[in-house]
């Protein structure tokens, strides 16, 4: 896979874009894991974890965008 170079504006409105799906997408993406909790785990506040949102099974929009997040945030 190529490297995708990015300015600081265009990494910025990436995040704005990120932060608007999260903070759209968060109750939306705790109804979705009420019904995976007795199936993955047994603690409802690791919903919110990098280890849980992390798991190729959790597949919602708020997961994908965590994701990418924390890529962009590893590689600055």
């Amino acid at each position: 896979m190529k490297n995708i170079k990015l300015t600081n504006e265009n990494l910025g409105d990436i995040e704005n874009v990120l932060e608007y799906l999260l903070d759209s997408e968060r109750n939306s993406y705790e109804e979705y894991c009420i019904s995976l909790i007795d199936e993955i785990c047994e603690n409802y506040d690791s919903i919110w974890d990098k280890g849980f949102y992390s798991r190729p099974e959790i597949n919602h929009i708020y997961a994908i965008a965590r994701r990418v997040k924390d890529t962009i945030n590893s590689s600055n």
